[in-house]
């Protein structure tokens, strides 16, 4: 299934417009081309008796959204609309006894009307969910990705976010899913609202948007049945030396989230499989030696979490979790499984043909190389059914 999202935003020919927050002094080049200036909310749905809009933070917008009128199935609802302010994201909702109906918006920023509608998340009660955001990552690394998720960690569901892939059209993604063994349930929003903005030379990070407001879209919309939902990148995969995975162990505990650090896999093909030239995470396994010492990601529990939490990319904000024993549990974080997509690149990185390139201290990571033993087998036959679509993206 695909998803379309109800992204308002401001017309460009509005001299209203959200203001960057950053200080020049803090902006890298390209700052001003990648800002969000003119969305207002990234999606609008109907989902446990609210109309909910999220969409980034209001900055100087607020003013502007809190004089508005919203008019719900021609029903003058403004006195009933919350908005709550959060980290590079924002809520705005009122009560509903409709599961769908039409929305206007009447406000200085613009006049907006927009046929909402909502999701039957019955489809994902109970389930062990993944979500993801990207954008032109390599279909073969997608499909490597979830297979191997689905067997190693008991994903059963996965929502990406697609956020203007231009590669390949979206329906390869959702087709590629389609034949992924042993996943039940798949959805691909077409998540059209601009990631932002980096950190930049100063690490201000305060104007990425996209990723924070997909992920709080994705809790409401898509999550709240789940039994547990894993947050992981495509260049990322999560292992554990327990008998139990990640997401077993956090469904049979009252945990309201499991934190794992990450370890640098080096872009160098020690295992390399041969295969035509495609390169997948199976091939790589020399991580650093120091261990897992990046930032973390996590698997939450939506059951457990206060409303007033908030999803970030790294942590959960509201709630003081320490990461698991990297030796332990931990995610490999593939060098070459990436596009530098920060510095504008379209090309996958370059990987290393000698170990002398690699900087640093490195060896073989022997639970990565156990977990890829594992589905061989089966990631060899889905490479041949999948190879049309492989085929099929643009070559890089």
């Amino acid at each position: 299934m695909i998803w379309k999202t109800n992204r308002l935003v401001i017309d460009p020919a509005n001299q209203l417009k959200r203001m960057p927050p950053r200080q020049p002094i803090d902006r890298q080049k390209g700052y001003l081309d990648d800002f969000d200036f003119t969305t207002v909310f990234s999606d609008i749905f109907v989902r446990d008796g609210r109309v909910w809009m999220i969409g980034p933070p209001f900055l100087n917008l607020e003013a502007d959204l809190l004089a508005a009128n919203f008019i719900w199935n021609w029903v003058d609802v403004t006195s009933e609309v919350k908005f709550e302010r959060y980290n590079r994201m924002s809520r705005t909702s009122f009560p509903t006894t409709a599961k769908f109906g039409e929305l206007e918006i009447r406000s200085e920023l613009g006049h907006w009307t927009a046929q909402v509608s909502t999701f039957d998340q019955k489809d994902f009660d109970g389930a062990r969910l993944m979500i993801t955001q990207q954008k032109n990552n390599r279909l073969e690394w997608i499909a490597y990705w979830a297979l191997f998720n689905v067997r190693v960690n008991g994903i059963d569901s996965i929502v990406i976010y697609d956020n203007g892939s231009t590669d390949y059209p979206i329906e390869r993604v959702e087709q590629l899913l389609s034949l992924i063994p042993g996943l039940k349930r798949w959805i691909v929003v077409d998540w059209d609202t601009p990631h932002g903005v980096t950190g930049g030379p100063n690490s201000v990070w305060d104007s990425d948007y996209g990723q924070l407001v997909a992920w709080e879209h994705s809790r409401h919309m898509f999550a709240n049945l789940a039994s547990s939902v894993l947050m992981i990148d495509v260049d990322e995969l999560p292992v554990t030396q327990n008998p139990k995975g990640i997401l077993e162990q956090l469904d049979e505990s009252d945990r309201k989230a499991i934190l794992f650090n990450r370890i640098s896999v080096k872009q160098y093909a020690n295992r390399d499989s041969g295969n035509d030239g495609i390169r997948v995470h199976s091939d790589f396994s020399l991580g650093d030696s120091s261990g897992a010492q990046l930032s973390s990601k996590y698997a939450y529990a939506p059951a457990r979490l206060d409303d007033t939490d908030q999803l970030l990319v790294h942590q959960i904000r509201g709630e003081s979790i320490e990461a698991q024993d990297s030796t332990e549990t931990f995610a490999g974080h593939f060098d070459a499984i990436r596009i530098e997509w920060r510095e504008k690149e379209k090309e996958p990185v370059r990987v290393f043909q000698q170990l002398g390139e690699i900087d640093g201290e490195f060896e073989e990571n022997p639970l990565l190389n156990d977990k890829f033993l594992e589905i061989e087998e089966e990631w060899s036959e889905l490479m041949i059914q999948i190879r049309l679509l492989v085929d099929s993206q643009t070559e890089r």
